[in-house]
């Protein structure tokens, strides 16, 4: 049994009905407008879930009853909520140590769960289930100063460090008498080195598919220029510049799976599942998640004796990671940020321009030269 009631959600969202409870039925609907976007898909209802929760369990009343004092106090529970509501992180729903959260909730993330719950109380009133959003009118809270913390991307000497490290892990296998191990060690260093020079956020590249890899040729270079088409967030369409430096990884990682790559000529997943039979299944991006922490792992395994601090960067790094160490790179070389923008596929530039983060030893080299 587990030990903290869960919502019965998973049913809805596979097959919405109606069967008496109108909150669930509710809130299954408003999620699956975001199924084509799994990172807020997720948030929303990790969000949501708990505001139900709180709404029965502490409130003793229906989401459709709160009013704008109890959001005021369901965020002020978030702040500091009570020991029985935290559990470890990564734990499935049904798990006896489950719960709703991890630890308290700081002031950015109690800003955005009130920008959540307000999104689906003004659903809630726009398909009439409630008379009017109670937090309409009301001020929304204040962005917190965002930022792109340096920590979050891999410096570029560590990222080729560790490109390095998985490149030789891969040709130690013998492709004859190992032929799994050298595969899956193809697999990750293409991963990550593809990711890299892409700047793909990791759903993305499970759902790339061949068929969306495009050739336009540059009469003025005299060569051919690949792009992928993407669909991102918000289901806006890009077209992702592909280099050189990936290309090859994708050449290099077909070939050693024995799978095609040809643009315009193949379909079929860019990123093969490790038993894929009918050669039509993607990935999930939980797979490309697995891929990634396994590669910095292997690749912390093999830097930990001369490069200790490198082993311990990527220990704590995740595959967006390398988005950030694509966008800082780009932003800091000759891209133009407005390039940078639409690689990324961000919908406002406000976000592209977080990347021209200032490296912390640079500001201090910067910093020395001033004899006031």
């Amino acid at each position: 049994m587990n030990g903290f009631p869960v919502l019965a959600l998973d049913a809805r969202l596979a097959r919405p009905r109606a069967d008496g409870d109108a909150e669930l039925e509710a809130l299954a609907e408003f999620l699956l407008q975001y199924r084509d976007t799994p990172e807020t898909f997720r948030a929303y209802r990790r969000e949501l879930e708990r505001l139900v929760l709180w709404a029965r369990g502490v409130r003793g009343c229906p989401v459709f009853a709160l009013r704008a004092l109890d959001v005021q106090a369901y965020l002020r529970f978030l702040a500091e909520p009570p020991a029985d509501w935290i559990g470890p992180r990564q734990v499935r729903r049904r798990h006896p140590d489950w719960r709703p959260l991890s630890g308290p909730v700081g002031g950015s993330g109690r800003a955005r769960a009130q920008l959540i719950v307000g999104a689906w109380f003004a659903f809630l009133a726009r398909t009439g289930r409630i008379a009017r959003n109670p937090l309409e009118g009301h001020r929304r809270p204040r962005a917190a100063a965002r930022r792109i913390r340096v920590e979050r991307h891999l410096p570029l000497p560590v990222l080729r460090r560790a490109l390095a490290a998985l490149e030789q892990a891969a040709d130690a296998f013998d492709a004859a008498t190992e032929p799994l191990a050298r595969r899956l060690a193809e697999r990750r260093l293409f991963v990550v080195r593809f990711l890299a020079n892409t700047g793909l956020r990791r759903a993305e590249l499970a759902r790339a598919d061949l068929a969306d890899l495009l050739m336009h040729e540059d009469r003025e270079c005299g060569a051919d220029c690949l792009f992928l088409r993407v669909l991102g967030k918000g289901a806006r369409e890009r077209l992702v510049a592909i280099n050189a430096t990936a290309r090859e990884a994708l050449a290099r990682y077909r070939t050693a799976w024995r799978a095609p790559a040809r643009p315009g000529l193949d379909a079929g997943p860019l990123l093969l599942p490790a038993r894929a039979r009918d050669g039509r299944t993607h990935v999930g991006e939980a797979t490309v998640y697995g891929i990634v922490r396994d590669a910095f792992a292997a690749a912390a395994a093999r830097l930990r004796p001369d490069f200790p601090e490198d082993a311990a960067l990527l220990a704590r790094a995740s595959p967006h990671w390398l988005r950030h160490s694509f966008g800082t790179e780009a932003a800091r070389g000759a891209m133009p940020i407005e390039l940078v923008s639409e690689q990324l596929g961000h919908a406002s530039l406000d976000t592209t321009l977080l990347y021209r983060h200032t490296d912390l030893l640079e500001r201090a080299r910067a910093a020395e030269t001033l004899a006031l």
